[in-house]
């Protein structure tokens, strides 16, 4: 049986124009890598909609599965533990942990930032 893999973040406009920049494809190539129109492609770039099936289709076949973050919310605020590269091996790291999460790191790349601004209090839905 096939593990399940664990949902994404539902990509963002940025996310499609950086994946597309980052290995220099034109609309219409990435748009026959995930089976859609370069009209949908343009759509998601301009911030109308998105396809998580899509994405994850693009994921493994450009950026290969992603690694994952281990974050520890214990005192309050995001504390980064370690990376792997597998979702089974970070969720073997977490054993014990009651107040851990397990991030796709691109995600948590791009967020860490502001969370170290945010409120203790408040843990942004991830």
């Amino acid at each position: 049986m096939t593990p399940k893999l664990p949902p994404l973040d539902t990509p963002s406009a940025d996310d499609w124009r950086e994946l597309r920049a980052r290995h220099r494809l034109t609309q219409r190539e990435l748009a026959d890598l995930v089976h859609r129109t370069p009209e949908t492609i343009k759509k998601w770039e301009a911030g109308h909609g998105s396809d998580r099936a899509c994405w994850r289709l693009a994921l493994m076949v450009l950026d290969k599965e992603p690694s994952w973050v281990l974050v520890d919310w214990s005192t309050g605020s995001a504390i980064e533990v370690s990376r792997h590269h597998s979702w089974e091996q970070a969720d073997a790291a977490r054993e014990g942990m009651a107040d851990a999460s397990i991030e796709d790191s691109r995600t948590w790349n791009r967020i860490k930032a502001t969370i170290a601004g945010a409120p203790s209090d408040s843990k942004p839905g991830l």
